[in-house]
C-alpha cells in the first residue's frame, strides 16, 4: 500500500452528527396542530399537545437546525475518504490528487445542501443501496432525499414548539337566538317542509304516469316561495342558500340579496 493510499484511510475531518429521527407520535401530533390550524384554529388548544412530545420536540429542534447549517468542502472531502477507507465500492480515487478531482467535481453538485447530508447514516445508506463509487447525478438524489427529510423533521419540531407556546385560539359563536326566535325558525322550517311539492319518480316520468296533485294549500307561487325561503333565512333558519339563489336565478333577480330584500319581522 502506498502512503498516498494509506493517507486517505485515515480521515482528518469529523462527520456532522445526525439528528435523532422523528417518531410516529410526535409526527402524529404535527399532523393534528397542522389539520386544527387549517381549518382556522377553532379546535386547537396548547394543551391538546401532550407534555412529553413537547420536551421532545424541544429537544431535536437546535439539533435539525444545525443539521440544517451550509455544509463545507471539507464534510463532503471526509465522507468521501470514509467510503473510500471502507472499501465499499469497485472502483475508487488511488490518489489524493484522484480524491481531490473527485471532491471538486461532486461538491459542484453538491454544494448547497445542508452539512447534515453528509452523516455516518447517509454514508451507512449509500453502502447499502450502491456498490459504485458517487457520480455528481446520483450523489445528488441520495443527498436529496436526506436534506428533505431534515427540512420536515426541523419543520415538525417547529411547529410543536410555537404550536405548544400559542394562546389558545376561540371562535364566537355569536349571540344565541332567543327561544322565541329559534321556535318560530323551527316552525318555518315544518312549514317549508310541508308545502314542498312531491318529485315525479323516475319510473313515472318514463311511463307517462300522471303526475300525483299535491294537496290542497300546497301549492305556493315562486316569488311567496322565495319571500318566506328569505325570511326564514333572516330569522337564522340554516341550508336555505342554495334554494333562495336558484330562485332568484329563475325569477331573473339574481346575486345575493341585500338586507333590504328581506322581509322584515
Amino acid at each position: 500500500m502506498s502512503d498516498n493510499v494509506h493517507h486517505l484511510s485515515r480521515p482528518a475531518a469529523e462527520l456532522p452528527a445526525a439528528p435523532p429521527p422523528i417518531g410516529t407520535e410526535l409526527s402524529a401530533a404535527w399532523e393534528r396542530v397542522v389539520t386544527r390550524i387549517g381549518r382556522g384554529g377553532s379546535d386547537f388548544r396548547a394543551a391538546d399537545i401532550p407534555a412529553f412530545l413537547v420536551t421532545e420536540a424541544r429537544e431535536k429542534a437546535p439539533l435539525y437546525q444545525a443539521a440544517l447549517t451550509p455544509a463545507a468542502r471539507t464534510h463532503l472531502w471526509a465522507w468521501l475518504e470514509r467510503l473510500r477507507a471502507l472499501r465499499a465500492c469497485q472502483t475508487w480515487p488511488e490518489s489524493a490528487g484522484e480524491l481531490q478531482a473527485s471532491v471538486d467535481g461532486l461538491w459542484t453538485a453538491v454544494g448547497d445542501l445542508p452539512a447534515g447530508c453528509w452523516t455516518q447514516d447517509s454514508l451507512k445508506a449509500w453502502i447499502r443501496q450502491s456498490i459504485h463509487w458517487p457520480l455528481p447525478a446520483t450523489l445528488r438524489k441520495h443527498a436529496d432525499t436526506i436534506a428533505s427529510q431534515l427540512r420536515s423533521g426541523s419543520r415538525v419540531c417547529e411547529t410543536i414548539v410555537r404550536a405548544s407556546e400559542a394562546t389558545p385560539v376561540r371562535v364566537d359563536p355569536g349571540p344565541m337566538p332567543d327561544p322565541a326566535r329559534a321556535a318560530h325558525a323551527a316552525a318555518a322550517v315544518q312549514r317549508f317542509t310541508s308545502t314542498r311539492i312531491p318529485q315525479i319518480p323516475y319510473q313515472q316520468a318514463q311511463t307517462g304516469t300522471p303526475r300525483p296533485t299535491p294537496r290542497r294549500g300546497a301549492v305556493v307561487s315562486d316569488e311567496a316561495l322565495l319571500a318566506t325561503m328569505e325570511r326564514d333565512r333572516s330569522l337564522g333558519v340554516r341550508g336555505l342558500d342554495l334554494r333562495i339563489t336558484m330562485l332568484r336565478a329563475k325569477l331573473g333577480k339574481g346575486g345575493t340579496p341585500s338586507e333590504d330584500d328581506v322581509p322584515g319581522d
